[in-house]
């Protein structure tokens, strides 16, 4: 729960601080291993509510982070990831191209996104394209068991599965037995340059949810 709650206050701090015309901070995104003595236990799921803004209006919350203006043109850096630099004008064009991934894969609004992924720019088009498309997003430890995400899978109800292709939650099928997957390390590029870029926004209001998270 203490890291839900971090999470969910540094959202209010950055869209408190855009809102107060602040230039919005870079995100630093390291992408070497974690190690962890103990495995997470997942018998928790905390909800993380877009309730911070505009009392009872329809928003974007992606919109709200990245703010309104088109970052088409933008050469400002977002991202640093290694020797890797997205712009935001990267940035949002590759945000809009997995929410209409999404949108060609049949993932409606609401529908869950387990997203076992690395900290690089893959995992931050994933988890804020979802949320553009109206899906909801929900990131998971990479270094859990392969029972772990059986039972991930089955809790959250996910509809598609993000993660790369040598992962253990690769090998994992729910019980349903139905459900899509992406790997960043085959197809996931092709799939952003081939789907549209074209800004899709789902509207949601305040008290819908805007990704899950599971504690530790």
């Amino acid at each position: 729960p203490s890291n839900a709650s971090t999470t969910g206050f540094v959202f209010r701090l950055i869209i408190s601080s855009k809102k107060s015309g602040e230039i919005l901070p870079s995100m630093n995104v390291d992408s070497s291993p974690v190690n962890t003595e103990q495995q997470p236990n997942t018998s928790e799921q905390e909800w993380i509510y877009m309730s911070v803004l505009k009392d009872g209006r329809e928003f974007d919350l992606v919109t709200e982070l990245l703010g309104s203006k088109p970052f088409d043109s933008s050469d400002k850096i977002a991202i640093y990831c290694g020797d890797r630099r997205i712009t935001y004008g990267e940035l949002n064009t590759n945000i809009n191209s997995f929410a209409n991934v999404l949108k060609e894969l049949g993932i409606e609004a609401g529908d869950r996104v387990l997203i076992v992924a690395p900290d690089t720019p893959e995992f931050v088009y994933s988890f804020l394209g979802s949320m553009r498309h109206g899906a909801c997003p929900v990131p998971v430890n990479t270094m859990l068991t392969e029972d772990d995400y059986y039972y991930l899978l089955n809790d959250s109800g996910a509809r598609l599965l993000v993660t790369t292709s040598g992962s253990l939650a690769s090998k994992v099928e729910p019980a349903s037995g139905v459900i899509k997957k992406i790997f960043l390390d085959q197809d996931f590029d092709h799939m952003l340059q081939t789907a549209s870029s074209q800004p899709r926004q789902f509207p949601k209001k305040p008290d819908e949810i805007a990704f899950w998270l599971y504690s530790s």
